[in-house]
């Protein structure tokens, strides 16, 4: 193949060059930068020239650049100096929008290493406080995941964080605390070079996720905060009169009560606001407060300033084994400490600091299962269900499959009225044939009434499963589709295959929103299950 034969691609850029003082936005040269990488992998190119008016790729390496415009291939390096070159000039919107059409193409396909990754154990740590209603401090309830997407590309950090986002809580007050890195400044000004950290906010602008993100993700330094859509709403907004009320009342030395109102506030903020929420957890714990420590622990455990899973287990280890009778909420803070110990055995083997101490993987899920069982014999349904799952699963992770242990730990859940729990065990109960009277599977299906009516994904699929197996096709449809509309991972995907294959196989007519959810299925399976829906026919 001659010269003048090789395969070429053009991008056009505007046809005046600019200044070479003057600079792209810092989002659009990453964007350039990785579309032309992604072009340049294929071996079939040679040579890139670039010129006011067009950029024409022909090459796989890119080194050094010539007075014509014409870039040379040599040694792979970097692309500075490519970057260096497209920054005299700047260029239209159709390029960005070029290489978003391509991801959007050829979508990230996992291989058995990434699905791993993406199905490990995603654990919500819980920082809470009882408020105060006499003096209006209101009650707060953060369960928060630690994602770190370092040692990630880009497309697979993206469907990283669109998948977990998708199977985030519905209850509560949740979030997911994404570490994307920052890289250094570009010449020196505010803007960081870090792919993902300058990606990251279009990535939030995916449509499949917009409805369960609740406000702007807040930007730390190298870091996303994103928080979730909350089932039920709360009314926690604070003026800044009451701000400045418990700021003056806080700087009293033995106040405990206004600083972790304070730090509390300042614990949904950004890098500078977290240091200020320490720095009031910190003066609290001094003077023996349980919430401060199990915040800070909190803290620690995400990495919302310094990530120490060894500290976060010291202060936790001190709420348990607490003797003070007169914290009237000791119990609470007791069995969440708890809880949070056994998620931080239960993630051990993505934790740095605990490879040392705990070299087999199955030996820290016993450690995980012995606080979660500690902490639900005191009452904490989430518990329950998190070791109910662990019992549950046929994967391996180094714990016997248990059915009969996972039915006994939803139940207990259950009685503690955490929905997920409910849903587990309702499902159990109806579809049970052996050991259930009708009185037991009136309440199994009472349960996923229950969690259907809360807009729980799950208790909405499970239903409709029930519904499908009685043929009741229109009140399966019914909650399919509740679950289908609202998109939030596995259980919405498999709501949305059961009206597939209901459709398709004439149980169901015609009915709102029908062609929108298949529509939405057909891309949701070739974009989180590369077109292979065996994962959807058998709900677990």
């Amino acid at each position: 193949m001659g010269v003048d034969e090789i395969p070429q691609i053009q991008i056009e850029l505007d046809s005046k060059s600019v200044d070479s003082s003057s600079s792209l936005d810092a989002q659009d040269i990453e964007i350039l930068s990785l579309y032309v990488e992604s072009i340049i992998s294929n071996k079939s190119y040679s040579s890139i020239n670039l010129t006011s008016t067009s950029l024409v790729i022909k090459t796989k390496t890119i080194d050094s650049t010539s007075e014509n415009g014409e870039i040379n291939s040599s040694k792979p390096k970097k692309n500075k100096n490519f970057i260096e070159t497209v920054k005299k000039f700047s260029f239209k919107q159709s390029v960005i929008k070029l290489y978003r059409n391509k991801e959007k193409v050829q979508p990230f396909i996992p291989n058995e290493k990434q699905k791993q990754r993406e199905n490990a154990f995603l654990g919500y740590y819980e920082c809470y406080s009882a408020g105060h209603p006499k003096l209006s401090i209101p009650k707060l309830s953060l369960s928060t995941a630690r994602i770190d997407l370092h040692n990630s590309k880009i497309l697979e950090a993206k469907h990283l964080v669109l998948m977990k986002i998708k199977q985030s809580p519905q209850i509560g007050n949740a979030s997911i605390f994404f570490i994307t890195g920052k890289h250094d400044k570009i010449d020196g000004g505010s803007e960081y070079s870090g792919k993902m950290y300058n990606l990251f906010p279009e990535w939030m602008q995916d449509d499949s996720i917009k409805c369960l993100i609740d406000e702007d993700p807040v930007r730390g330094v190298g870091t996303y905060e994103v928080f979730i859509n909350k089932l039920e709403k709360e009314n926690d907004e604070i003026t800044d009169e009451t701000l400045k009320d418990w700021e003056k009342k806080a700087k009293q030395k033995k106040d405990v009560t206004y600083k972790i109102a304070l730090a509390g506030f300042y614990l949904k903020g950004n890098k500078e606001d977290h240091n200020k929420a320490r720095r009031f957890y910190e003066e609290a714990a001094k003077l023996k407060s349980l919430e401060a420590k199990l915040c800070l622990g909190f803290m620690y455990s995400i990495g919302k300033t310094d990530y120490s899973p060894k500290k976060a287990e010291k202060l936790f280890m001190e709420i348990i084994n607490s003797k003070n009778s007169k914290n009237r909420n000791i119990l609470i803070y007791r069995r969440i400490a708890m809880r949070n110990m056994a998620i931080l055995y239960h993630n051990s083997h993505v934790l740095e600091s605990f490879k040392l101490k705990n070299l087999l993987k199955s030996s820290n899920l016993k450690t995980a299962i012995k606080w979660y069982k500690k902490s639900l014999e005191m009452g904490d349904g989430q518990s329950g269900y998190l070791l109910g799952l662990l019992y549950e699963s046929n994967s391996n992770n180094g714990i016997k499959e248990d059915k009969d242990e996972a039915e006994k730990c939803f139940g207990e859940g259950a009685k503690l009225n955490n929905l997920y729990a409910k849903a587990k065990f309702g499902r159990i109960l109806v579809n049970k044939k052996e050991g259930v009277n009708k009185n037991e599977r009136k309440k199994g299906i009472q349960m996923l009434k229950d969690t259907a009516k809360k807009g729980l994904v799950m208790g909405q699929t499970f239903l409709g499963e029930f519904y499908e197996k009685e043929k009741n096709y229109e009140e399966a449809v019914k909650y399919y589709s509740k679950s289908a509309m609202q998109n939030r991972g596995y259980y919405s995907h498999v709501a949305q295959y059961r009206i597939k294959e209901l459709y398709a196989e004439d149980f169901i007519s015609k009915f709102e929103n029908l062609k929108y959810i298949l529509n939405l299925y057909e891309k949701e399976l070739k974009y989180y299950y590369n077109g292979d829906d065996e994962i959807l026919k058998k709900i677990h």
